[in-house]
This record gives C-alpha cells, structure tokens and sequence, in this order.
C-alpha cells in the first residue's frame, strides 16, 4: 500500500511521455522486492519481453510462408523457461519412474508470475502474428505491459487490446477522485475477502486435508466445500486487489470473476472463473484446434486437450492434469446427455425456469465443481483417491454432532465471524450475478453517506476481524505458486 501510493504520486506529478518509463521502473521494483534482489530472477522475464517485441517487428517483415516457421520457433522458445523451471522435474520424475531408476530432483525455482508473464507475451506474439494488432513501437511501453506490477504475481493476464493498448500514447494520465473512489473501494474489498474470509476457509480445510485418515466423509465433504470457497475468496480477492490498483492509476485490466458459483453449468462456470485465463485459452487453443466448427468428435477432443492443458497450466502433477479432464469430461457428459435432458422436459412439460430448478442447477454444479477441487488440493493422486474413497464409503454423520467440528480450528466466535463476512460476499456476488456490476459500481449510485459507512464497515471488520498481525501466519496467495 505505501509502495504503491508514493507509485501514484510520482506517476500523476510526470509529464506525459515519462509516466510509462516510471510505470516500468515501478514495475521492477516491485518484482525486485520479491525476490530479494536476485537479479538472476529477472532473467526469465528479460528474456521472454526482448524475444517477442524483436520477434514481432523481424514477423511483420516477413513473408506468410517464412513467417510460419519463424512463429513456430518463436512460441517455442517463449515457453522454454516456463517448461524448463515447472515441468522439468514432473518429466524426469515420470521418466525415472517408468525406468525404474531412483528420481533425483532438480533446483530449480520457478520465478514469480512466470505462468502469467509468459501467456500474456505469447498471447501479444500472436495477435500479432494473425494481424489482430501491430508490432509495438516502444520496448519500454511493451516491457510496462508484461510487467504490470498489480498483475505479474497472480493475474490477471492481459492483452494486447485491452491492458497494452491503454498504455499507447504520450498524453498526460492524471489521477481522478473518481477512479481513486472506485478503486480504492475494490482494493479495500479485497483486503476484507483475503484477512476476514480466506484465512479462516483455509483454517478448516487446511486442517482437514492434512489428516483426511482421521474423519469420516461428512467431515471431508465439508472440507471439500471449505476449501472450494478458500480458494475463490483467496483468487478473487487477489483480482480485487489487482482491479482496484490498476483503476486508481486510470487502467482498466479484465475483471476475472464474476459470481462463478452462482452458475447453473460447468460451461457457464468457466465463462465466471479465472476469465483472463479461460478466454486466453478458449482464443489461442481451443479455436485454432478447431472449436465448434467440426464434428462433435472432434469438438469433445477439442474442449478435452484445452482442459488437459489448462490443469498442466496450474501445476505440474497428475492431479491438475485429472483435475482438468474432469472439467473437460463434465462439459462433453453436459453435450451428450442434452438431447435425453431436453426429451425429459419436453415430454413432462416441465418448467425449467421456475426457483427450484434454478437452485437445482446451482447446487449441482457447484457439488461437481467442488468434488474437481478435491484433486487440486490434495498432494497426489493417491491422497486423492484415499480422500474419495473414505469420503463416500465411510460417511460418519456423527461428526457432524459429537463436538469433531469444534476442532477444525475455528471456536464458535470465529465461525460467527465467518457466517456473517460471507453473507456479505454473498450477497455482493448475487448482485454481480443478475447485474455483472462490482461494488464500487454499485456503491457508486448511492449516496455518498451510504458510501462513506459501507467504506468505514469494511476498514473496522478487516482491522478488528482480519487475520494479520504476529500472532497470524500469513499465508501466501494460493494463485502465485502458479
């Protein structure tokens, strides 16, 4: 916060055609900041923004056929640093395993934000290649934009139309009472999501997962649901933070969530979750495979390989790679029974818009969903299969009632604190839902007096109810490790 206010300042005191290069000089301190000075850590990003603003410029001279091949080697040697540190040692471990031989795994630590820079490069790498934008002028201008200091570390992931196209253009970028407003409250309700709600998601999940052989499956259900609304209140609040940075400086970066389990089919779900991701790979995989303008075979392998990619994506272990099958199974199973759902309703004369059915399709997709987070959080598939396996062989209703909840790591004050902070998310989501409008917009109609008590109830719950302080294990976004 005090990085980012003095940012501020000294970007709204510069002349116009200097903003972007302190832009850039903030970007890399911030980056520096996180790792320890180590410029060795900067390599990666260095290397990754020089290769695809020279890139681009030798493409656009070239010819399509050479082009081709040139584009080829480019994409290739983008990705090389992020195959090289976060899937080097899932290669050698498997190799090693199918051999027989002992694994030996190697040092290497992933830099921060290297699944985010690099999509948001390769992404710009072929807009331009397919002629959807020109090459970038200015290296300092393009090297701002992959680096923007509130979206390296976790996202959202930009794109040439949108987060580097505001940055085009000498003019003078002042800082507005109404975008510092507007900001300022999406920054300050990402700070209530992240101290008030994620921590204590997490306290009960966390405890959960560690030991799953100690409860029976009503307790590793709930689990299941609590980390499914860690994980969102922990990514969302993340894209808060990031939104409402990038709008106080008058930048619009893409809203990544919008009510996801409010959503009624898994199709919707991902049309709600993480989108800069989803769209990043709904335009630059799953299209160029062909999408829907094929034969449903080939669609459902379609919509199958970009799942697959999207969990390796995520982390480098089987369970992301299952975790994204899942979705992609749960979509062509969504495809294929269809016509008989469809039959069904027609032939009953059943109303499909009535409350119930609503909160039927809710509630069912938001169990699938949860039941996929269960890979994405366990340690490997054989704790997955275990958690599964106890979850529903052995369910333990008991628990629920015999004084086992009590240990999960939140007294009854805290869960009071919990139940109240969600039904504030909540309803902040149900209000997305029907209107796709966050709460600055929202509170941006009313008067101010309602603005200023809603602002004053956010700071005194994250001071009083946040989970900061020496006695707080800060816990890290759960996005960065990505």
């Amino acid at each position: 916060m005090l990085f980012f206010a003095g940012a501020a300042l000294v970007y709204d005191l510069l002349p116009g055609k200097f903003q972007v290069f302190a832009l850039l000089v903030f970007n890399a301190l911030f980056y520096a900041s996180w790792t320890g000075g180590n410029g060795k850590a900067f390599l990666p990003l260095v290397f990754v923004i020089l290769l695809t603003w020279g890139g681009t410029w030798i493409l656009s001279g070239m010819q399509r056929a050479g082009a081709r091949w040139l584009f080829a080697v480019l994409v290739v040697l983008t990705l090389l640093p992020l195959l090289a540190f976060k899937y080097s040692n899932f290669f050698l471990e498997n190799l090693d395993r199918a051999r027989g031989a002992a694994f030996h795994p190697l040092s290497l630590a992933a830099p921060l934000g290297l699944s985010f820079f690099t999509f948001q490069a390769l992404g710009y790498l072929i807009d331009v290649y397919q002629g959807k934008t020109s090459p970038e002028r200015s290296l300092v201008r393009y090297a701002a934009y992959v680096s923007f200091f509130p979206t390296i570390t976790a996202g959202p992931i930009g794109r040439s139309d949108g987060l580097l196209r505001q940055l085009q253009g000498d003019g003078k970028r002042r800082l507005r009472y109404e975008n510092l407003r507007d900001g300022g409250i999406l920054f300050l309700f990402g700070m209530f999501v992240k101290l008030v709600l994620a921590g204590r998601f997490a306290a009960v999940a966390d405890t959960v997962f560690a030991d799953d052989m100690r409860y029976g499956g009503a307790v590793l259900f709930l689990a299941a649901v609590f980390y499914t609304l860690q994980i969102y209140c922990d990514f969302a609040s993340y894209s808060l933070l990031a939104l409402g940075l990038a709008k106080m400086l008058g930048i619009q970066v893409i809203d990544n969530f919008r009510a996801p389990y409010f959503s009624e089919s898994i199709r919707e779900f991902w049309r709600r979750w993480h989108i800069s991701l989803s769209t990043w790979f709904r335009d630059y995989v799953y299209i160029p495979l062909g999408g829907n303008r094929c034969s449903k075979a080939r669609k459902w392998g379609n919509v199958l390989v970009t799942f697959l990619v999207s969990g390796l994506w995520h982390g480098a272990d089987w369970t992301f790679l299952f975790w994204g099958g899942l979705h992609g199974v749960y979509q062509i199973a969504g495809d294929l029974t269809k016509p008989v759902r469809t039959a069904i309703v027609r032939k009953t004369g059943m109303d499909t818009e009535t409350a119930s059915t609503h909160i039927f399709r809710k509630a069912f997709t938001f169990l699938c969903v949860t039941f996929a987070w269960i890979l994405f959080r366990s340690d490997g598939m054989h704790s997955t299969i275990r958690y599964i396996r106890r979850m529903v062989t052995e369910p333990r209703l008991w628990e629920l009632t015999d004084g086992t909840l009590s240990g999960l790591g939140l007294d009854s004050l805290e869960l009071t604190v919990l139940l109240i902070a969600f039904l504030v998310l909540y309803q902040a989501d149900r209000v997305k839902y029907r209107t796709g409008e966050n709460l600055d917009a929202v509170l941006g109609r009313q008067n101010a007096w309602f603005r200023i008590l809603v602002v004053l109830s956010l700071i005194l719950a994250t001071l009083i109810f946040g989970e900061y302080g020496p006695q707080f294990s800060a816990q890290a976004f759960i996005y960065m490790q990505f």
